[in-house]
């Protein structure tokens, strides 16, 4: 096992420049740039065929619905096919049903079928973040761990603010369908790179030291019935709940303050703010403080919400959310660490696309409560409940001492 370094003042390039990263990280750059826009693509151009908006929310919703479930249906399916095969037949698959969602929407058929048809296209998104994820302790040092982890987020948070540029600029000299089928190419390229790279053929089918074997983790619920994993599934679930509670917060802040279109900037300091803790947090992270990192983010989070609650003006908002982003993005790269060594033998991949599903479930979970509780007491209610959802996680943590092991053999 390589020797633990200390913090140095080496950049993300050491990761870059190692033997076979390269090509792996580009083509999940490509494949991810489409997740900031498809969404939107696809309501734009059913709102054009002269749907309306209720029926071409409703599309969306399918879209995501089934990018949720795929993301766990392929996580398991990488384990036990191999990644190649999973992402090969998913960018296949993504393609034929956004040409058929453009058909059935052209064509004005009934609206369960479009549903369908969306729901299976969203299903069938490539999921290449696991895939990345799961190919860097068989590429990397141990040292380097935690750069390759905050390298990871940068590539899924940029998407984020570059997607909807992309969209912006698409629909200025394409229709709206070519922009959805734009989205579906872009996510065929970057899979079908990631899956015929040399990297992921020897390292994640079998010829590498993070070997995925075949039919590796055969329970029903996969990695999520692994009881190291459960503590850390509670603290991403806290990060997705927060998530969602200060986006609705935000956005409901900016309506009734008069601005809407602040809300975009308040959505831009979390993301600026998510970006640059990433970014801190990869650099200077050490494998083996990943549970005292973990206890001492979500502590930090509850002053931040406490204090927003007590002076509920958007600019203090704004404030917050650039600090909570600071503090999310750190999150994130810490819990994915600790998932790598957590993980069950066979079921890697599973593990992190496991766990970015049990994300996005408590982001929309925490949107739809943030919606009563600012009908019930105003913006303050839902900061208050925002500072005491990192309670569960911090008693969690503290109370743990084998769920966030350092390094895997020591």
């Amino acid at each position: 096992m390589s020797r633990l370094a200390r913090p140095s003042d080496e950049g993300y390039l050491r990761v870059l420049r190692t033997p076979g990263v390269l090509i792996p990280v580009l083509a999940t750059a490509t494949a991810s740039l489409p997740i900031g826009m498809l969404s939107l693509a696809v309501l734009f151009f059913f709102e054009g065929e002269g749907g309306s908006a209720a029926n071409a929310s409703s599309v969306v919703a399918a879209l995501g619905v089934g990018t949720g479930l795929g993301i766990v249906v392929q996580g398991r399916l990488m384990d036990g096919l191999g990644s190649s095969k999973v992402l090969l037949t998913a960018a296949c698959l993504q393609l034929a049903t956004l040409a058929g969602l453009v058909a059935v929407v052209r064509t004005h058929v009934p609206l369960w079928c479009t549903l369908l048809i969306a729901f299976l296209a969203g299903g069938s998104e490539p999921q290449v973040g696991g895939c990345l994820r799961a190919l860097w302790p068989s590429v990397l040092p141990v040292e380097l761990l935690p750069r390759a982890m905050a390298l990871s987020g940068i590539v899924f948070e940029l998407p984020l603010v570059a997607g909807p540029i992309l969209l912006t600029a698409s629909l200025l000299i394409l229709p709206a369908e070519a922009t959805v089928l734009l989205a579906g190419a872009f996510f065929a390229t970057g899979a079908c790179l990631l899956a015929t790279s040399r990297t992921i053929r020897q390292e994640l089918s079998g010829k590498g030291t993070n070997q995925v074997r075949p039919g590796g983790f055969r329970r029903l619920l996969g990695p999520l019935t692994s009881a190291p994993l459960h503590r850390l599934l509670v603290v991403v679930a806290g990060q997705g709940a927060v998530t969602g509670l200060l986006q609705i917060s935000c956005a409901f802040a900016a309506v009734r303050a008069g601005h809407p279109s602040a809300a975009g900037l308040l959505y831009a300091s979390l993301s600026v703010g998510s970006l640059v803790g990433t970014l801190v947090c990869g650099s200077r992270l050490r494998p083996d403080k990943v549970r005292r990192t973990l206890l001492a983010l979500n502590v930090l989070l509850i002053p931040i919400f406490f204090t927003t609650a007590a002076f509920p003006r958007i600019t203090i908002l704004g404030v917050c959310a650039l600090m909570t982003g600071l503090v999310l993005g750190p999150l994130a790269v810490t819990s994915f660490l600790s998932a790598e060594q957590a993980a069950p033998g066979g079921a890697t991949v599973a593990t992190f696309t496991s766990l970015t599903a049990i994300g996005l479930a408590a982001t929309a979970l925490g949107s739809a409560v943030a919606g009563q509780l600012l009908d019930l007491g105003g913006l303050s209610l839902a900061l208050v409940v925002a500072a005491a959802i990192p309670l569960l996680p911090t008693m969690f943590i503290a109370h743990s001492s084998s769920s966030f092991t350092p390094v895997k053999g020591q």
